[in-house]
């Protein structure tokens, strides 16, 4: 709100500034002398910015002179597999509409570029228009022709986002952002990656010799020179020859989209990308409508556009409508332009242009337990939208950075190359998808947040990958239970389906009743079932009908067991305590009885590792416990006392966790705790007796404070008990050097 104050302040300073010019004007010369530099008629097309600017500086700036408001009428691509004739009538529509009236501005032009008034012009047939580099005069001059429209300052868009931390090797498993939209499971259950759709971003470069995007760059040739011309465009000015990227945004992007090592969500798909942003993530409004131009028309051939681009940036204006006939053309040749929301929320009314226009699919952030980001651009748009229309993970993303390194950023640019892999993996599922059944298929597949749906937060939900693509993919199901010999469900299995004739298997876990569900493509399998402690049973060739389910039950019989069983007691007294023991890699577990310690286990013959935990006192291991079938091992525990501790995570409000730290030195050390996080300061903050009820409490507050959130009076009223506190953080001191209540000071004499 301050901001746009502050621009209404400007834009009210800037007229003030030419009704002064004009006035002074108006006093020196006649009215009706034709002399007057700024007729009344003039004055709404020139953007008061660019006015302002050039009568402050008295030197050349940047801007543009649109010739047009509106595209003209375009023919529209059904689908990706007829759209390369459509590209190509409409890239023949927009340049001849574009030579036929520049043409007639050229001798104005030349004749300003002679009288030094024009230093330097170009032209753009998406949008019509030019961009010059000129002075007052110039304005002047171009103001006055009927036939330009619009004189407007080559406006800076900026990308904010910068790496959290960086690592130089590649994750061993699955990232949670990843799993978390279920993509590795559309690629098993369906073999559905992204093959033979082509991704485009528009962002800082990326960084194409990359491990993890090498390979899927469309102009890579492993037996020879690489193709960068029509693959790859420096829309900066800065001449890079071939893909680069100085900042990392780009790179980062881009591997969510399709990296390899797990970390894209069409590992299948392969890529081009525009540079419209330097390194310092900072871009011109006319660098990304060349950018769009050339989307549209890789070096001059329509039929090297992509099916997707990927946008993660945008302006601070949700009414601004710069780039809407840009993205309305890619819309007309079947581009699917997906935007990101931005970073400005979580006030109403914050979501980023162009992510607010009625064209553009916009995304806004997650975090790991479907919360929307607090920082994510908020709807509803300036048109009565509901923005955004899904959400995505974007809180502390791994993905590729320059270098051949990785690393995590957030924000909701790292939540948008979500959805443009979901759109590539949907578009190579059905490629006969046009552009709004795409994007339909995404809002109604995804999982609803909040209570009512659509909503200006989260719009339709957060994206499910194997959900969309189950949603146009010919599928069937296999479903049934699991259950013992006995009739009882076993709640802890799963079930592996393999095609018969090889594959990758798809797996599924089951609930607690023992049901399974598995969604696949027509076809004969091989249906294993297995659950810890039970004989595995497979039957094969079951057959998977589109649209139909087979009903599959399993009944395991149980593997032979032996008894394990001790005494938990608490060291030095010998009393018993009461405990969980949990054994390891198995859904085994069991509580030792409150008034004698003892606890007793069945498990079939194996060996394992056993963890016992008693509030107040170290944890408890044993390893390689063996168990033999039909007879009884012992294995007795002595726990040594130990303070009750309570981990508390204010960095979380902020997504900047630390905790781990603590975490594991205390795991390594055997100690229990308690955990909770600040994620919502106005509701998380521990109260006083919660503290009380702890030994210690540790106090992770990596760039906030106590006092910054509220939670000094707690913290207060704890030390004041005889509490004990570890407070941690980077900025604790500048936020409340003497600010902190006099009990909490005199207090800390307590720590």
């Amino acid at each position: 709100m301050l901001r746009r104050k502050l621009l209404f302040l400007g834009l009210l300073l800037a007229g003030l500034m030419v009704i002064s010019l004009m006035t002074s004007a108006q006093t020196r010369v006649p009215p009706s002398t034709p002399t007057s530099p700024w007729p009344a008629s003039l004055l709404g097309k020139v953007e008061p910015d660019l006015l302002k600017q050039l009568a402050q500086s008295q030197k050349p700036v940047r801007f543009l002179a649109y010739l047009e408001d509106t595209l003209p009428n375009l023919p529209s691509a059904s689908n990706r597999l007829k759209s390369t004739a459509v590209r190509a009538t409409i890239v023949e529509i927009l340049q001849t509409r574009a030579a036929l009236t520049q043409q007639e501005f050229a001798p104005l032009i030349e004749t300003l570029s002679s009288q030094g008034h024009i230093l330097s012009y170009s032209t753009l047939w998406l949008p019509n228009a030019f961009v010059i580099t000129g002075d007052l005069e110039a304005l002047k001059a171009l103001a006055s022709e009927p036939g330009i429209k619009r004189l407007r300052l080559d406006h800076q868009i900026h990308i904010g986002e910068s790496p959290l931390s960086a690592v130089h090797h590649p994750l061993s498993e699955i990232p949670w952002n990843i799993s978390k939209i279920e993509a590795d499971r559309a690629w098993n259950a369906f073999g559905i990656t992204g093959q033979g759709v082509v991704v485009a971003n528009i962002d800082t470069g990326v960084d194409w010799l990359h491990p993890a995007l090498q390979t899927s760059y469309r102009g890579y040739n492993p037996k020879g020179l690489p193709q960068h011309e029509g693959n790859w465009f420096d829309a900066t000015g800065q001449g890079a020859l071939y893909p680069v990227d100085g900042h990392g945004h780009g790179t980062h992007t881009m591997g969510t989209i399709l990296g390899q090592g797990g970390i894209g969500v069409a590992p299948g798909a392969r890529w081009i990308a525009v540079r419209a942003f330097n390194t310092q993530g900072v871009g011109y409004e006319s660098w990304i409508h060349s950018a769009f131009q050339w989307i549209l028309a890789p070096d001059g051939d329509p039929a090297l556009a992509p099916d997707v681009v990927n946008n993660s940036w945008g302006s601070q204006e949700p009414a601004s409508e710069i780039f809407r006939p840009d993205i309305q053309a890619l819309r007309a040749a079947g581009i699917v332009p997906v935007f990101s929301a931005g970073n400005n929320g979580p006030n109403p009314g914050t979501i980023s242009s162009p992510a607010s226009l009625p064209e553009a699919f916009a995304v806004g952030a997650t975090d790991s337990d479907d919360e929307v980001a607090d920082f994510s651009g908020r709807g509803p748009s300036p048109w009565g939208q509901v923005k955004p229309d899904v959400v995505a993970p974007g809180v502390s993303i791994y993905s590729a950075l320059p270098g051949g390194t990785y690393g995590l950023m957030s924000g909701t640019s790292m939540a948008t190359p979500h959805a443009t892999g979901l759109a590539a993996l949907l578009l190579q599922a059905d490629p006969t998808l046009t552009i709004t059944e795409t994007e339909e298929v995404i809002r109604h597949t995804a999982v609803p947040i909040g209570e009512e749906v659509p909503n200006n937060g989260a719009g339709w939900g957060r994206i499910d990958a194997c959900q969309a693509v189950l949603a146009v993919t010919a599928a069937g199901f296999i479903s049934g239970t699991l259950q013992s010999t006995g009739g009882n469900p076993i709640p802890w299995g799963n079930v592996k389906a393999v095609p018969s004739e090889g594959g990758t298997a798809v797996i599924a876990s089951v609930d607690k009743n023992g049901h399974y569900v598995l969604a696949l493509p027509p076809g004969l399998y091989d249906v294993t079932a297995s659950a810890f402690a039970y004989q595995p049973q497979t039957l094969t060739r079951v057959k998977v009908v589109t649209g139909s389910s087979t009903i599959v039950n399993f009944s395991l019989s149980p593997y032979p067991t032996g008894t394990l069983r001790g005494y938990i007691l608490e060291a030095g007294t010998g009393k018993p305590l009461s405990a969980t023991v949990e054994v390891l890699n198995t859904p085994v577990t069991t509580t030792a009885a409150f008034s004698t310690g003892l606890y007793s286990l069945a498990l079939p013959t194996g060996s394992y590792t056993l963890v016992v935990k008693s509030p107040g006192h170290r944890i408890g291991r044993a390893r390689n416990i063996s168990v033999t079938a039909g007879e009884v091992s012992t294995q007795d525990f002595s726990l040594p006392t130990a303070p009750s501790i309570l981990l508390v995570d204010s960095g979380a409000w902020y997504y900047n966790s630390q905790i781990e730290y603590f975490q594991d030195a205390l795991e390594a050390l055997d100690y229990l705790y308690d955990f909770t996080r600040i994620k919502h300061p106005e509701a998380d903050i521990p109260i006083s007796t919660t503290l009380m009820a702890y030994d210690i409490v540790i106090w992770s507050s990596p760039q906030d404070s106590p006092g910054y959130i509220g939670a000094w009076d707690s913290l207060a009223s704890y030390l004041d008990a005889g509490g004990r506190l570890l407070l941690t953080g980077q900025d604790v001191a500048f936020w409340d050097g003497g600010g902190a209540p006099i009990s909490l000071l005199r207090s800390f004499s307590n720590t």
